[in-house]
């Protein structure tokens, strides 16, 4: 699968940047205190979702945060503020391109019978990519689906929920559109 995805990317002409150091900053504030170990699994999981399909993320705690143009925020609060859209367990201001807001009571409800939960990486996967497309817009299928059912939680499990072609190629676009404003 990411075999064609790359050959995708490559056939419409978009440059993989990642591969000559580029990186996207992600300021991450974490209002909810969400646990330690379940906070570093969940950036190592989006991470390593991003850095296949070439893209590298940097994670930075709220306090040390410096401010550049490809800085991304995320604020993980423990309950959803009172205009949050009814059911969602996160969203981003991609037209803005800076802000995400994780609801985390919302997000922990997603249990799993697993050692570790991947579903926070995951919503971080999916609602930064929402910042790097810049523009609001989900996927039948995948990690930008706007709902997802079972099977994508058990695809979440096995590591197989992936972004679909489109979504990588969006992804690199408004990427490549955001360093050329560096």
């Amino acid at each position: 699968m990411i075999g064609r995805a790359a050959v995708f990317i490559l056939a419409a002409g978009i440059p993989v940047f990642a591969a000559q150091g580029s990186y996207v900053s992600i300021c991450l504030d974490d209002t909810a205190d969400v646990h330690l170990a379940s906070l570093s699994f969940a950036e190592r999981k989006a991470s390593a979702i991003y850095s296949g399909i070439g893209v590298r993320l940097r994670w930075q705690d709220g306090g040390g945060c410096r401010d550049s143009t490809d800085l991304v925020r995320i604020t993980i609060t423990s309950l959803a503020p009172r205009d949050a859209p009814p059911g969602a367990m996160a969203y981003a201001y991609p037209y803005e391109r800076k802000h995400v807001l994780v609801i985390y009571d919302r997000v922990r409800r997603l249990e799993c019978d697993c050692r570790q939960n991947p579903a926070l990486g995951y919503v971080l996967a999916h609602e930064i990519a929402h910042i790097l497309q810049g523009i609001n817009r989900h996927s039948e299928s995948g990690i930008l689906k706007a709902h997802w059912g079972r099977a994508d939680y058990e695809a979440m499990l096995d590591g197989s929920l992936r972004f679909t072609p489109e979504d990588i190629s969006l992804i690199h676009l408004g990427l490549n559109a955001m360093l050329a404003r560096r």
